[in-house]
C-alpha cells in the first residue's frame, strides 16, 4: 500500500487517512516495510498513536505493528492530543481502561468514532439534568449514565 493519501479528518490522520482496524493499519505497515519506506511507517505509526510499536516492528522483534488493543489505544491516544473538549480526558480514560475487552477495542478503533462526538452525548444527556447551587446553573450527568453513553455510542452499528 505504498500509495498514500491526503485525507483531512478533523485534522487527524492527514498523510494516510483513518483507518478502520488493525488489520488495516498493519496491512498499510507491510506495504511500507516491503518498499522500504521506514520515513512512510514511521508516519503512518505516528498518525495512529504507535510510535514505539513502530520502532519494534521495525526492528523485527514483532510481527505485525499493533493489535486491535494497541490500535485502539493509539487511536485514543492521538484523539486526545488533538481534543480540547474538557471532556476528552474523562472518556479517553474510561476507552482506554475498557479496551482490554476486545469487542469493544474493535469498536473504538472503528472509522469516524470520535472523542468528540461521545462528549456530545454525555453533554446532551446532563443538559437534561439542570440545576443550580449558588445562584450558578449547573449541568449533571452521573458518570455511570455517562459511561453507558459512551460505551453505546462506540458499540452503534454492531460487533464486527
Amino acid at each position: 500500500m505504498g500509495e498514500k493519501t491526503k485525507k483531512a479528518n478533523d485534522g487527524l490522520f492527514p498523510v494516510f487517512g483513518e483507518f478502520d482496524s488493525h488489520e488495516e493499519i498493519n496491512a498499510a505497515a507491510e506495504g511500507l516495510l516491503q518498499e522500504g519506506d521506514q520515513e512512510g511507517l514511521r508516519t503512518l505509526a505516528a498518525e495512529n498513536g504507535l510510535e514505539e510499536e513502530a520502532e519494534l516492528y521495525l526492528a523485527g522483534d514483532t510481527a505485525e505493528l499493533c493489535d486491535p488493543v494497541s490500535a485502539a489505544l493509539g487511536k485514543i491516544k492521538v484523539e486526545k492530543e488533538h481534543e480540547n473538549n474538557y471532556l476528552a480526558d474523562d472518556i479517553a480514560e474510561y476507552l482506554a481502561a475498557n479496551c482490554d475487552d476486545i469487542e469493544f477495542a474493535l469498536s473504538v478503533r472503528k472509522k469516524g468514532k470520535r472523542l468528540t462526538e461521545a462528549g456530545k452525548r454525555v453533554m446532551e444527556e446532563a443538559k437534561k439534568h439542570r440545576t443550580t447551587i449558588n445562584k450558578t446553573a449547573c449541568w449533571y450527568c452521573g458518570p455511570m449514565k455517562g459511561y453507558q453513553l459512551i460505551r453505546e455510542y462506540y458499540r452503534e452499528g454492531g460487533s464486527r
